[in-house]
């Protein structure tokens, strides 16, 4: 199972999985990776959205939540669940 999230702009996403690196950053993993890069939200330095490649962020990240773990998930900054329980 995957989550339902929409955007400030109003656009529905669905949030397959979600990371945090040990520096706080959070990705937010909207399309299935191809070939070792997804498309998503990042919450950094600042939020941006787009392509990234997984491999490099590996050996970063500390935690890792999919399937029915992100209801336990605050949405991205600004964003807001449209499936929310």
């Amino acid at each position: 199972m995957s989550r339902k999230v929409k955007s400030p702009s109003g656009n529905e996403f669905t949030v397959y999985k979600w990371l945090i690196t040990k520096h706080g950053w959070e990705y937010y993993i909207l399309d299935p990776p191809i070939e070792g890069n997804a498309f998503g939200v990042v919450m950094g330095l600042h939020q941006e959205m787009g392509s990234f490649n997984l491999e490099e962020v590996a050996p970063y990240v500390t935690m890792t939540a999919e399937g029915d773990d992100p209801y336990e998930l605050a949405p991205p900054q600004e964003w807001e669940w449209s499936d929310a329980a």
